[in-house]
């Protein structure tokens, strides 16, 4: 924010997911010291629109991308 760091809240992870994940086919990586607090967080106000997905070192969340079955298969 204009006026430093904020933790995020529960109301502003809904709304960056629906928002900028989502809407806009954003990314969130993230890769701070804290990320597995972070991570947890995320994992707890994520739909089922999102993907999270944890690394040794932080996460990213992306939109999930609807899978059309091959009639062929």
């Amino acid at each position: 924010t204009d006026k430093g760091y904020k933790s995020p809240t529960a109301v502003d992870l809904k709304l960056f997911f629906k928002n900028k994940i989502t809407r806009n086919n954003g990314i969130l990586i993230y890769v701070t010291d804290d990320f597995e607090e972070m991570y947890n967080t995320c994992k707890r106000e994520a739909t089922e629109d999102v993907v999270l997905e944890i690394f040794k070192d932080g996460f990213i969340v992306y939109k999930r991308q609807l899978v059309i079955p091959n009639p062929q298969t």
